[in-house]
Formats: C-alpha cells, sequence, structure tokens
C-alpha cells in the first residue's frame, strides 16, 4: 500500500500589537479556507438580498475556522471582578460584539489573501553609493588627432 502525500492545514495566526487601540495583545490562531468555501464567500458578498440564515452561515463557518485565541471576558459578580476564558467555539463567537468578530474576520481575509503587513520604519542611511561620488562636470571637447 502506498502513501499518498497528505496535506496539512495551514494555521494564520493573527495578532494585535500597541498600535491596533483596544485589541492590543490578542492573538487568533485560525485555519485556512477551501477554494468552494472562499467562492461561496465572494458569492455570499456580492448578495443584495442577504438572510439572517446567511450572515449566521458566515459567523459558523468562521467559529469552525477558529482553532483557539487568547480572549478573556470580564466576569462581575459578588466577589468582585475576574476574568475568564471565552471558548473558541460558536458559542463563544456569538458572544462577541458584531465589530471585534468583523475586525478579526478582515485580518483573517488579509492572511488568506497574502496581504502583507505594512513595511517596518525607514532604515538608517548607509554609506553613500560609488555613483554618487562619481563627478558630473562636462567633459572637456576632444582634441582632433
Amino acid at each position: 500500500m502506498t502513501v499518498g502525500y497528505v496535506r496539512q492545514k495551514k494555521i494564520y495566526k493573527l495578532t494585535w500589537d500597541e498600535s491596533t487601540g483596544d485589541m492590543a495583545g490578542l492573538e487568533v490562531r485560525m485555519t485556512g479556507v477551501s477554494v468552494g468555501e472562499m467562492l461561496d464567500g465572494i458569492l455570499l458578498s456580492e448578495k443584495t438580498d442577504r438572510t439572517a440564515a446567511d450572515v449566521e452561515k458566515v459567523f459558523t463557518e468562521f467559529a469552525a475556522a477558529l482553532v483557539s485565541w487568547n480572549l478573556m471576558d470580564e466576569v462581575i459578580d459578588e466577589s468582585g471582578v475576574s476574568t475568564q476564558p471565552v471558548p473558541a467555539t460558536l458559542e463563544g463567537v456569538r458572544s462577541c460584539d458584531f465589530d471585534f468578530i468583523v475586525t478579526i474576520n478582515r485580518r483573517w481575509g488579509e492572511a488568506i489573501a497574502g496581504v502583507p503587513d505594512p513595511l517596518p520604519g525607514p532604515s538608517g542611511s548607509g554609506p553613500q553609493s560609488l555613483e554618487g561620488s562619481l563627478p558630473m562636470e562636462p567633459l572637456s571637447p576632444s582634441q582632433p588627432n
């Protein structure tokens, strides 16, 4: 029996740093999507008469691709304020603010599409190139032989 190539699931690690404001420190790991899922998503985004079932499908597929996240919720009870992890499940996704999930979904889509992160700031200047040190004066007219 021969063993064929085993295709491994691609996992995208999405992170937010201090420059992203209130989501700084968030780390989310999500799988990729199949060509069929991508095409279905494009078709759905082009629909002008989306139903609640269409929107539910988007969040269900999002939750299915969600591998893990470090999301915590504040819990206020009689003993004070504490935190508890939000499960990386459909139930956990449904407990989040809409714009929060949309922000993650957008970053995930950019990762899948291969949109690069912004380049780091400018680098320090290096040595001057040789071309910059060549004289740029007009040459004297050539003398006839």
